[in-house]
């Protein structure tokens, strides 16, 4: 269902939780802090504080998530605003969002999100929105990758890589490891594969949860959702990209991500503008 749909059908109870806790105070950073009604408008998981949203596995009956926009003195707001207007109106996670209105949402601070939309989809959004405080570094590489022309979905994908490199300045199978466990990499364990990274920005959900988000929360198949290659090796794939000039490799990032990891630097953005268009061209062909 689209989110204007799901709004529509369920307006009075989430107006109602909506002006209840948007005027909560959030005090200092938490990972997360998040609520769920049902359609009698019960808080069926209040809203509060939690460390991840696990809090919602095995709920049932949830017409709406309300997720809180962290704001911070560290973090740059114009960026959170730029990030969460991608997320919500353009990626692939968009279909997730019922608050379309990014300056309401920064004036307010937050977010609705809707159910009726596979469970690993609806949560993989929700996860996607910490990166504009928990690991705003990320969030930054994004907007500045976006406003030196990069596709929007590409510079999403990339400033992940990014982040999770620097995150540990260690080897790239330990990059791994500590980055998807810690940061949350939500979408597919295996987005770097070409059929992967098509099915993402196709909004091709290979691997949708087995029900809705509002039949039940437990958000099964949440990192290979988009994954249609099967058993592959990701780390094994990622250091031929990552070591692409110590070796031949070919494929849509061997270019753009070179020997160099940070995305901070004017050379990569000049290559990834100068290379862009052909990169999707090759990830959509």
């Amino acid at each position: 269902m689209l989110p204007s749909e799901h709004y529509e059908k369920y307006k009075d109870v989430i107006d109602q939780a909506f002006n209840e806790v948007v005027k909560h105070p959030v005090n200092g950073y938490h990972t997360c802090y998040y609520g769920c009604i049902d359609k009698t408008g019960q808080w069926i998981r209040g809203f509060g504080n939690g460390p991840c949203y696990g809090g919602v596995m095995g709920l049932k009956g949830s017409v709406a998530i309300f997720n809180k926009v962290i704001q911070l003195p560290r973090v740059n707001e114009e960026n959170q605003a730029i990030f969460y207007d991608y997320l919500a109106n353009h990626s692939p996670w968009a279909d997730a969002f019922i608050s379309k209105d990014t300056d309401k949402v920064m004036k307010d601070g937050l977010m609705v999100l809707q159910t009726d939309m596979p469970a690993n989809y609806i949560i993989g959004a929700a996860i996607a929105t910490r990166f504009m405080w928990e690991t705003s570094r990320m969030m930054d590489r994004f907007v500045l990758l976006a406003k030196a022309g990069v596709n929007r979905d590409l510079a999403y994908l990339l400033a992940l890589i990014a982040d999770g490199l620097e995150f540990t300045n260690k080897s790239v199978k330990v990059v791994l490891v500590r980055y998807m466990t810690f940061a949350h990499i939500c979408h597919d364990a295996n987005i770097l594969y070409k059929n992967d990274i098509k099915n993402f920005f196709n909004k091709n959900i290979v691997r949708p949860a087995k029900h809705t988000f509002q039949e039940n929360g437990t958000y099964d198949y949440i990192d290979n959702m988009w994954d249609g290659e099967g058993g592959k090796e990701l780390v094994d794939y990622l250091d031929k990209y990552l070591n692409g000039s110590k070796q031949e490799v070919s494929g849509p990032f061997s270019k753009a991500l070179r020997a160099n990891t940070s995305f901070d630097k004017e050379d990569f953005i000049k290559c990834m503008v100068e290379h862009g268009d052909e990169i999707m061209k090759e990830i959509m062909s």
